[in-house]
């Protein structure tokens, strides 16, 4: 089989994609700041305060912990954040203290009257010692590194979904770390405890230069290079799970084995091998849409790029855009399968 000596529209897709990523992520930045308070403002919730999707949520939280002997110790929203509902629990004698953040992605739904609000629970379980050492395990990444917060131990383990297995682990790594300080007795004391290293944070955050003044200058901003770094972090492909980077290089290999097969049957119709060839491609970026929570339109074209080039030769593929019809089945399936996760809301979009 020979590919038509025409311009890769493939390679032209990722490259315009890209520059539309970057060029649209520096172009936010520069105008949209988001402030972050010079102190830590907060503001306590009861559960009446709380919507009824709310507090079933965190009702459901509140039976997982209570397994374990976890109890609510207080419920509030953070100011000049996101509005994000953050719930800390505790066990008597227990020195390790349990944190869910209950975050709310609304979405306007375009030409209705409705939002479409997506709720999920980010958990860590926190313990402090007593040579200034603190460890804290996760079930979700985070853009905060070893280096720049020295002492501050952080386990990410964003593919564990229950709070009893998350402790087990954080348990094995507490033992190996000397005595450790008792959690808050009280919600006065946490916020106390919480105000104190929030201005540690801002001030270490601020002298590292990852936050800077902000332009309004009533707080501080993330630093650019900051928020750049974490975009660049969100193609990394290693960050998912093992068995999901398994499947999501099998099912990318699809098209290079049609390819593959194509050239050893010599077959001199297109047709004989662009019906097959176009189907792998788009079951490769379904499985990739389905697989891939980040950044699926593009690992679907590179991925598949790659297989059909090394099958053929690095041969250019033509006026063919067949990794981009694998890219454009990630996308779709990747939304549809988002906008499953949705729960829709009849509110007015303002």
């Amino acid at each position: 089989m020979r590919w038509p000596p025409f311009v890769d529209i493939d390679l032209g897709t990722m490259a315009f994609y890209l520059y539309r990523l970057f060029t649209r992520t520096l172009s936010n930045l520069k105008k949209d700041k988001m402030l972050i308070p010079y102190e830590f403002q907060y503001t306590e919730l009861a559960d009446g305060d709380l919507s009824e999707r709310q507090r079933q949520f965190t009702l459901s939280v509140d039976d997982e912990l209570r397994q374990l002997g976890y109890l609510p110790l207080c419920t509030f929203r953070i100011g000049g954040f996101r509005p994000n509902i953050k719930r800390v629990y505790t066990r008597a004698g227990d020195p390790t203290g349990f944190n869910v953040l209950v975050m709310e992605t609304e979405t306007p739904v375009e030409g209705q009257a409705i939002k479409m609000v997506a709720t999920r629970r980010v958990m860590s379980f926190v313990t402090k010692f007593a040579d200034g050492q603190s460890l804290e395990t996760r079930n979700f990444r985070g853009a905060i590194k070893k280096s720049e917060h020295p002492g501050r131990h952080i386990q990410r383990y964003p593919h564990v979904g229950t709070a009893a297995t998350l402790k087990e682990i954080h348990e094995r790594k507490v033992r190996t770390m000397g005595p450790a300080l008792p959690a808050s007795s009280s919600a006065a004391e946490y916020f106390e405890k919480t105000r104190s290293l929030y201005a540690t944070r801002c001030r270490k955050n601020l002298e590292s230069g990852r936050l800077v003044k902000h332009p309004g200058g009533n707080g501080y901003a993330v630093n650019d290079g900051v928020l750049v770094g974490a975009m660049w972090r969100s193609f990394n492909l290693f960050a998912i799970a093992p068995l999901k980077l398994i499947s999501v290089l099998t099912l990318s290999a699809l098209p290079a084995l049609v390819t593959y097969a194509a050239i050893k049957l010599q077959s001199p119709i297109i047709w004989e091998w662009f019906l097959p060839l176009v189907f792998a491609c788009v079951i490769a970026g379904i499985g990739i849409g389905l697989l891939l929570d980040r950044q699926e339109y593009f690992w679907a074209i590179l991925l598949t790029y790659v297989g059909i080039h090394v099958a053929s030769g690095w041969a250019v593929t033509g006026p063919l855009p067949f990794c981009t019809i694998a890219g454009a089945a990630a996308l779709q399936v990747s939304q549809w399968r988002k906008r499953r996760q949705l729960m829709i809301v009849g509110e007015t979009v303002p």
